[in-house]
């Protein structure tokens, strides 16, 4: 199915950061529907703000900690960029990519499957 997918110029791994399970380890939630005029942009947007969230990535000493979407579905981010760093490289600060390219490990956040809701991303995160 991937494949079929992939051939209609819809397969995008950016999709992960957009379907949600409705928990907390899960990207943020919206508030809107999508729409065509604006997929690209939200799909963007969701993995940007997902990245910004210790419950995603963050890093501890040498060590790149990402939230499990990136081992579960690796195949598709190294599709979509050539390796997950890639990937996230295009979605993050250029002064953040030093250090995704000089992160020693990838570790992966342990996933947190309690009921999610929107107020879980207007506080601060521990």
């Amino acid at each position: 199915l991937g494949d079929e997918y992939k051939k209609k110029g819809w397969k995008d791994a950016r999709v992960h950061f957009a379907v949600n399970c409705a928990s907390v380890g899960c990207p943020p939630l919206l508030a809107k529907a999508y729409s065509e005029a604006t997929v690209d942009k939200v799909l963007t947007e969701n993995v940007q703000r997902a990245l910004k969230t210790k419950r995603h990535m963050h890093f501890v000493g040498k060590n790149l900690h990402l939230t499990h979407l990136f081992k579960w579905y690796k195949k598709d981010f190294e599709e979509q960029a050539g390796n997950v760093k890639a990937f996230i490289k295009k979605y993050t600060p250029t002064e953040l990519h030093t250090q995704v390219d000089q992160a020693k490990n990838l570790k992966y956040i342990d996933y947190d499957w309690k009921l999610n809701k929107p107020s879980n991303f207007s506080k601060k995160i521990p």
